[in-house]
C-alpha cells in the first residue's frame, strides 16, 4: 500500500501542473452541469431571526427548525421565530446568549452548547436544564464548543481548552478526557469529537489538526494508529461521514478526505480564484452530493459517485446556484443541515439562514440585471419565437435578440448595430417563425427584420416617406404568416399591412382606406377558412373576410351579452376545435365558437386571477395558458378549472408583456416573457404536489395576551406543556375570548398553505380561511368543544389529517352544580317555611273561628 506521505505530495504537485485546466473545467461545469435546485429563501433579522451569524442548525422530532446564533437560540415553524435567551434571574433559561451548537439526539432531546456548559431543552415545559462540566481545578472553564452523538446513546462534548468529555444522559455526569487522563492526546484544545460508524473517534482541534482514537467494546479509547503526519496542523471546523463511510474534514487549510477503503488521506483545494481556502462545514444531501461551505466563498457540491470512479485530483466541485444560475451566497457558509423533507439549510456569517428547497420549482426563471448611474433594473423581454432546431429567440427592450438554449445558455447575442445586415433597433417587440423556418422580428422604431440564416444577417423593411408600398409604420407589434404564405404585419398607428415576399412591397389596410376600425393592430390569427381575426388597441376585435377584403367588428355592442368595453385585444388563438380565444385588457378572456355563435367569458368574477390577458399558449385541445398582471393561469375548458401561479411559484417578479410567449413543440416547453425576465416550463410537469405538511397548534392567547407554558391565569395553569403536545385545556368563564394559532410545516412554500378550521360543538361546517393562521372565538357558552384545523399544500391539495384540541369551558359559579344544589336547598327551605306559614295561618284561623263559636254559644 502506498503511504499517505507519497499520495499527498503527488496530489499537490499534480494540482499545481493542472490547476489552469481544472479551473477552466470547473467553471464550465458550474455553468452547465450544476444540478437544478428548488426555491431558495433567506431568513434574517427582518424576518425575526435574532442574529445574522448562524453557527448551527437542527430539526427536532416535531419538525421544527432550530438555529444557534451569536445572540440567542431560535425556533422556527416556517413563518414565526421564537427566540430563547439568557435571563439572569431565571435559572431555567439559556446559560448564555452565544450558542455555538444546537443538537437533537436520537431520543429527540434538544441540546445546545455555550460558553457556560450545555443546555438541555425540556420540551414539555419549554425550559432549559443546565449541565456545567467541571473538568478540574486548573481547567480553563466550562466553555463547550460542540456536542455530538455517541453510539451508546450518550453525548460527546468538546470542552474547548479542557479536552473533551462523555456526557452520560441518565446520570447527567461527565467522564473527562484530557492530556492527563488519555494517553496519546496531544492537545486539550478540542473543538469537536465525532464518532463514526466504524468505531473511530475523530477529534478536531483548534490548531493541531486531527486526532483519531479507536473505541473498543468496553468504550475504552486508544490511538487508532493512522498516519497523520501530513495532515496540516490547523483549525478543524467540521467532521462528516458520507454514505460511503469516507470521512470529510473541513479545515482552515483545505478539505481533508480520508478514503476508508484505501486508509489514505488526501488534501483537496477548490480553485485558487476563491477568496480563501478555509472550509467551514460539510454535509451530504439526498442526491448523493457532498455540500461544502467555505469562508467567504459560498457553497460548493461534489457528486460522490466521483469518489468511486475518479482520483481525488480529478474531483469536480461545482458552485451551488439558484434557479437563475446565481450563487446562493458569497458569504461564509458555516453550517449545513438537511431536514426530513430533504430541504437544505445554510447558516451564514452575517446573512442569516438560507433554505434550498428539495421541491423543484415548476417554473425556471431567467433574469438579467441592468445597472446604470440611476438605478438597478431588469432586462425586459418582448417578442419571442422558436426556430426549427428548437432554439429560443428572445427579443428584448433595448438589448436586441438572444439566441438561447432551453437550459438558458446563450448561443448568440444580436446587439443593436448600424452595420449592413445588422439589427438596427434593440427594442424587439414582435417575433414570428414562418412555415419555411424564416425568422421575422418587429421592432419599436426601425420596422420589420427578416433573418437570413445562411449569412446570419438581417434584411430590413421600414417605412419610406412618400412610398405607399413600404411598411406603413416602423412600430411593429405583431407578425403573422397565413396558410397562403402571406406575411401580415400589425403596426402601432399604421394599421395592418400585407407583405409580398417576392417584391418586398406592402399593401396597407387603414381606417381611411378600409373598414378596419383601428390603426393599432396587436394580434392576428387565422381560422380554418383562411380568414383573419385581428385584435386592435381601441377598436376591439375585427374579422377580415379575405375574399371580399371586408372587416367586421365583434363584441363592440354594449347591448350584446358579451361586450368588451375597453376595446383592447392583446392576444388571439384558434384551437383545434375552431374556438377563438380572445385575450383582452381589462375585460378578461372570451372563448368564442364562430360556428355555433356561442361564447364563454372568463373574468375575475368567475375565476380569473386578473382581467388583463397578455398572451395565450395552448397545452392541449381544452387547456391553455395565459399571462396576466398576476402571473400565469392554466384554464381547462373541460372542467372549468383554473389554476393560478405567481412569483411564489418561481415566476418573474414583474408583469408579463403582450404576445411575449412561445411554445417549443419538440421539447414541449413554454416560455413567457416579462419586465423582470422570462420563465420556461414544461406544462406536462405542472401537476399538484403530493407533499403533506404537518399541522401543529402553535399558540394560545386570552384576550390578546399570549399564554406561555406554566403561566397562571386567575390562579390556574392553563398550559402544562407546549400546545402542540397538549390534548385538552380548561378555561374559566371569564376566559371565553381566546385565540388559537396554528401552522403547517411547509418550509419551501409557507405562504401558499391554506387552512380550514372548525369548533365542534359550535361550527357546523369548516371555515376556509386561506393563509390565515389563527382562529378567535368570543364568549363561548360553557360546555365541551373540540377545535380542529386542517391544511392544503402549496398546490391547493387538501389532506384530512388534523390537529385538534379539546376545550372545556367552565360555567360561571352561579351555574355550577353546587350553585344548583344551593338553589334547590333555598327553594326547599322557602317551600318548607311557606308551608309552615300556611299551617300557622290555618291554625290561627281555626282558633279565631273557635273563639267566635264559643262566644256565640255563651251568649
Amino acid at each position: 500500500m502506498k503511504s499517505c506521505d507519497m499520495i499527498v505530495v503527488r496530489f499537490e504537485a499534480t494540482l499545481g501542473k493542472l490547476f489552469l485546466v481544472l479551473s477552466l473545467l470547473q467553471c464550465i461545469s458550474g455553468s452547465v452541469s450544476a444540478q437544478e435546485n428548488g426555491r431558495v429563501l433567506q431568513y434574517s433579522l427582518s424576518q425575526g431571526l435574532s442574529f445574522g451569524i448562524v453557527n448551527s442548525i437542527v430539526q427536532d422530532n416535531q419538525g421544527l427548525m432550530w438555529f444557534a446564533t451569536g445572540d440567542g437560540l431560535n425556533r422556527f415553524d416556517g413563518t414565526t421565530f421564537k427566540v430563547f435567551k439568557n435571563d439572569p434571574d431565571d435559572p431555567q433559561s439559556l446559560s448564555g446568549n452565544y450558542v455555538k451548537t444546537v443538537f437533537c439526539d436520537r431520543d429527540g432531546t434538544i441540546f445546545t452548547t455555550s460558553r457556560n456548559g450545555i443546555n438541555e431543552f425540556v420540551a414539555e415545559k419549554e425550559v432549559f436544564k443546565r449541565h456545567i462540566p467541571r473538568p478540574g481545578a486548573n481547567a480553563p472553564g466550562s466553555d463547550v464548543s460542540d456536542i455530538l452523538q455517541a453510539s451508546d446513546g450518550n453525548l460527546w462534548v468538546s470542552l474547548n481548552g479542557s479536552g473533551f468529555a462523555l456526557f452520560h444522559k441518565k446520570t447527567a455526569l461527565f467522564t473527562y478526557y484530557n492530556q492527563s487522563t488519555l494517553p496519546g492526546l496531544s492537545t486539550n484544545s478540542v473543538l469537536s469529537a465525532f464518532e463514526d460508524s466504524q468505531g473511530l473517534l475523530w477529534l478536531g482541534t483548534r490548531e493541531s489538526g486531527i486526532e483519531v482514537f479507536r473505541i473498543d467494546k468496553n468504550r475504552k479509547l486508544a490511538k487508532a494508529g493512522l498516519d497523520l503526519k501530513n495532515i496540516p496542523s490547523t483549525r478543524i471546523n467540521g467532521i462528516f461521514e458520507d454514505h460511503l463511510h469516507n470521512i470529510w474534514i473541513a479545515s482552515a487549510r483545505g478539505l481533508i478526505l480520508f478514503k476508508r477503503d484505501e486508509s489514505q488521506f488526501y488534501i483537496l483545494h477548490l480553485p485558487a480564484n476563491l477568496r480563501s481556502d478555509i472550509y467551514l462545514a460539510v454535509q451530504e444531501n439526498d442526491k448523493g452530493q457532498l455540500l461544502v461551505g467555505l469562508q467567504d466563498g459560498g457553497l460548493y457540491s461534489l457528486d460522490l459517485d466521483q469518489v468511486k470512479s475518479r482520483k481525488p485530483v480529478d474531483y469536480d466541485f461545482v458552485k451551488v446556484n439558484d434557479s437563475q444560475k446565481q450563487g446562493i451566497t458569497r458569504r461564509s457558509v458555516q453550517s449545513i443541515y438537511m431536514d426530513r423533507d430533504k430541504n437544505v439549510w445554510l447558516g451564514t456569517y452575517g446573512e442569516g439562514v438560507y433554505l434550498i428547497s428539495s421541491i423543484p420549482e415548476k417554473f425556471r426563471n431567467f433574469a438579467t440585471k441592468i445597472q446604470d448611474s440611476r438605478a438597478e433594473s431588469y432586462l425586459r423581454y418582448y417578442g419571442m419565437c422558436v426556430d426549427k432546431e428548437g432554439h429560443l429567440w428572445l427579443g428584448t427592450d433595448g438589448d436586441g435578440i438572444y439566441k438561447t438554449k432551453s437550459d438558458g445558455e446563450i448561443m448568440q447575442h444580436y446587439k443593436p448595430s448600424d452595420k449592413p445586415g445588422g439589427l438596427t433597433d434593440g427594442a424587439v417587440i414582435a417575433a414570428h417563425t414562418g412555415r419555411d423556418g424564416t425568422l421575422w422580428f418587429g421592432t419599436y422604431s426601425k420596422g420589420l427584420f427578416q433573418l437570413n440564416s445562411k449569412t446570419n444577417s438581417f434584411r430590413q423593411f421600414s417605412n419610406i416617406p412618400n412610398d405607399p408600398s413600404s411598411l406603413p409604420k416602423n412600430d411593429v407589434r405583431v407578425i403573422y404568416e397565413d396558410k397562403s404564405g402571406n406575411i401580415w404585419v400589425g403596426t402601432n398607428g399604421g394599421g395592418l399591412a400585407r407583405l409580398d415576399r417576392q417584391t418586398g412591397r406592402f399593401t396597407h389596410y387603414l381606417t381611411r382606406n378600409s373598414s378596419i376600425n383601428s390603426n393599432d393592430v396587436r394580434a392576428i390569427t387565422e381560422d380554418q377558412n383562411g380568414n383573419l381575426w385581428i385584435g386592435t388597441y381601441g377598436g376591439g376585435l375585427n374579422y377580415l373576410d379575405v375574399m371580399q377584403m371586408k372587416f367586421t367588428s365583434f363584441f363592440n355592442d354594449p347591448k350584446k351579452p358579451v361586450f368588451l368595453s375597453n376595446r383592447i385585444i392583446f392576444s388571439l388563438y384558434f384551437d383545434a376545435r375552431e374556438r377563438l380565444w380572445i385575450g383582452s385588457e381589462g375585460n378578461g378572456l372570451v372563448v368564442y365558437n364562430p360556428q355555433e355563435n356561442t361564447t364563454k367569458h372568463f373574468t375575475e368574477k368567475n375565476g380569473l386571477a386578473n382581467d388583463v390577458i397578455y398572451a395565450i399558449q395552448p397545452e392541449s385541445a381544452d387547456r391553455v395558458w395565459i399571462s396576466t398582471n398576476k402571473g400565469l393561469s392554466r384554464i381547462d375548458l373541460a372542467t372549468n378549472k383554473i389554476d393560478h401561479y405567481n412569483q411564489s411559484n418561481g415566476l418573474q417578479g414583474g408583469q408579463f408583456n403582450p404576445n411575449s410567449a412561445l411554445y417549443n413543440a419538440e421539447e414541449r416547453l413554454m416560455v413567457f416573457g416579462g419586465t423582470q425576465g422570462w420563465n420556461l416550463f414544461y406544462p406536462s410537469a405542472i401537476r399538484p404536489s403530493a407533499f403533506k405538511p404537518k399541522i401543529m397548534l402553535s399558540g394560545l392567547s386570552l384576550f390578546g395576551q399570549d399564554v406561555a407554558v406554566g403561566d397562571e391565569k386567575d390562579g390556574e395553569v392553563i398550559l402544562n406543556s407546549q400546545l402542540s403536545d397538549q390534548q385538552d385545556i380548561t378555561l374559566q368563564p371569564n376566559q371565553s375570548v381566546f385565540t388559537i394559532a396554528y401552522t403547517a410545516l411547509n418550509y419551501a412554500y409557507p405562504e401558499l398553505n391554506s387552512f380550514a378550521y372548525k369548533m365542534e360543538g359550535l361550527d357546523k361546517d369548516w371555515n376556509y380561511v386561506k393563509n390565515e393562521r389563527s382562529a378567535t372565538y368570543r364568549y363561548l357558552p360553557a360546555g365541551d368543544y373540540t377545535f380542529k384545523v386542517k391544511a392544503a399544500n402549496q398546490d391547493g391539495v387538501w389532506f384530512e389529517n388534523t390537529a385538534s384540541l379539546r376545550i372545556h369551558i367552565l360555567p360561571p359559579w352561579y351555574r355550577t352544580i353546587w350553585a344548583y344544589l344551593l338553589y334547590l336547598g333555598i327553594a326547599g327551605a322557602l317551600i318548607y317555611y311557606y308551608q309552615q306559614y300556611k299551617m300557622r295561618q290555618a291554625e290561627l284561623n281555626y282558633q279565631v273561628q273557635l273563639a267566635h263559636f264559643e262566644t256565640h254559644v255563651a251568649s
